[in-house]
């Protein structure tokens, strides 16, 4: 049992570190989004519009498409993406048909 521990030991403590430097890739690094950045989105945007203000892609959390019906309601999709900072701070946005429809921010200076 020993044997195994010992050789176990820094294989964990390898993966353990390797996952931990991905976590926390921004440290130290520059903001992905600012409180003037956030001030400078407005509705109606599209998503390439809010990703060259930001100056980086958002993490997609959550889609959803609804079909029309023809002639009477166009297709509807719903996208909503999260960009984060290492600080915690982050903004929200979600965007219909490619539109902003609604933004949110928290901690952001």
């Amino acid at each position: 049992m020993k044997f195994a521990m010992s050789r176990l030991t820094p294989f964990m403590l390898f993966v353990f570190a390797i996952l931990f430097i991905a976590g926390c890739g921004d440290i130290g690094g520059a903001k992905k989004v600012t409180k003037a950045n956030y001030n400078e989105i407005q509705e109606g945007m599209s998503y390439a519009q809010v990703v060259s203000i930001i100056g980086s892609e958002g993490e997609e959390m959550a889609s959803n498409k609804m079909d029309g019906v023809p002639g009477v309601m166009p297709s509807i999709s719903t996208k909503m993406y999260s960009w984060k900072n290492f600080d915690g701070s982050n903004m929200n946005a979600m965007f219909q048909n490619d539109r902003l429809i609604q933004k949110a921010q928290f901690g952001l200076n």
